[in-house]
């Protein structure tokens, strides 16, 4: 059974958090996501370094990451979100956000504390 945690609330210690650059592969959702998002349409990046990304969210299995939620600056007021497997580089979903959005409403009870 897979675990969710969030930034805001810590990370296990006891996991390897994914690191470097990944050469990204897309799926048809994403593709699709890229063009019809509210925020209008986005060019994919072709790789994503995760140490200049900021780590918002990850699902955890037997002690091993499995997702991974990256955000990412786009533009000057766009923020690209990316969901990823990061054993594949594997691009499940992206969506923007603005860069001034706080997320003030994080439903805490979806994820575990370390």
């Amino acid at each position: 059974m897979s675990e969710l945690y969030h930034t805001e609330i810590g990370f296990p210690s006891n996991v390897e958090l994914p690191s470097g650059t990944y050469r990204l592969e897309y799926s048809n959702h994403a593709k699709r996501a890229s063009y019809d998002d509210r925020y209008g349409q986005m060019t994919l990046p072709t790789t994503l370094d995760v140490d200049d990304s900021k780590l918002i969210e990850i699902e955890v299995e037997n002690d091993k990451v499995i997702k991974c939620v990256y955000r990412t600056r786009y533009d000057d007021t766009l923020d690209l979100i990316i969901v990823m497997i990061p054993q594949k580089s594997f691009v499940k979903t992206v969506w923007f956000n603005r860069s001034d959005d706080k997320h003030s409403t994080l439903q805490r009870w979806k994820y575990r504390r370390p």
